[in-house]
């Protein structure tokens, strides 16, 4: 039997300008038997929450499979690029202008 343990939901939660950001994992346990056949799923296993601000100066290790190669991001790293892609996407469906503080004015 193989337990493994899944991402099923991740979510940012900003609930306000200039306050804390929550980052929430809801957590999915998914059961295989031998022949690697799903036998069960658990979809709210688990879950967790914390303020993003406690993995800002941790640094992960990831490969990128898009430019090849081994990288190093910081949390805040991680922040800036979500963000930077969030406001391209609204800016995409909404139009508007990015100021240099990160708000899309429309």
């Amino acid at each position: 039997m193989i337990t493994k343990l899944r991402v099923s939901k991740l979510t940012l939660e900003m609930p306000k300008e200039d306050s804390e950001v929550w980052l929430h994992i809801t957590v999915q346990k998914v059961i295989k038997d031998d022949l690697g056949v799903t036998t069960n799923i658990i979809p709210r296993f688990d879950y967790i929450s914390k303020p993003l601000s406690e993995v800002y100066m941790d640094v992960y290790k990831y490969q990128d499979i898009m430019l090849g190669g081994v990288f190093s991001i910081s949390g805040v790293g991680i922040a800036q690029a979500l963000t930077s892609a969030v406001l391209d996407f609204m800016q995409d469906k909404y139009g508007g202008v990015v100021t240099s503080n990160g708000d899309l004015i429309v």
